[in-house]
């Protein structure tokens, strides 16, 4: 229970799938958000989502 901690849920694009890849990586990144906050009542204020189309980004935790 950490309350400086903060998520960024990051979903990745179907390579070459172009503007309709992203939309659709974003709709899945934005259900796992919505997921997280109705299932275990994770506070919104504290997960973001983005997509990005670089494949070899590492997990990063960010700490204030």
């Amino acid at each position: 229970d950490d309350p400086a901690l903060r998520l960024r849920i990051v979903a990745r694009p179907v390579p070459g799938g172009g503007d309709a890849a992203r939309a659709l990586a974003a709709q899945r990144a934005a259900a796992v958000r919505a997921y997280l906050v109705e299932e275990f009542g994770v506070d919104a204020t504290r997960l973001t989502t983005t997509v990005r189309a670089d494949v070899a980004t590492p997990l990063i935790l960010e700490r204030p």
